[in-house]
């Protein structure tokens, strides 16, 4: 939640390429870490700081879409991020 009301004026301030290239490998480092915890503090640190760093590359992801993709191919992009979410736990 606290990611996303900073992704807003980042992504205006800086583009969203700042985002994806230098919050998301944050992300990436902190799941890590979650990887390897040791402990329940560890591994609530961590979950908290990899959920912060990936809220701006997901809330300006629907700005990526319109960037990148033709307008009569959107629907179906947007409807693939819309349901992985949903189809990883049914489908585990």
């Amino acid at each position: 939640m606290f990611g996303t009301l900073l992704a807003g004026p980042l992504s205006e301030a800086f583009g969203r390429r700042f985002a994806y290239l230098c919050l998301v490998p944050l992300s990436g480092l902190f799941i890590i870490g979650v990887a390897v915890a040791t402990n329940y503090a560890t591994l609530v640190i961590c979950r908290f700081f990899a959920g912060l760093f990936t809220g701006p590359a997901i809330s300006v992801a629907g700005g990526l879409i319109a960037d990148v993709f033709k307008v009569q191919d959107r629907l179906l992009v947007i409807t693939l991020i819309v349901v992985g979410p949903f189809l990883g736990p049914s489908m585990a």
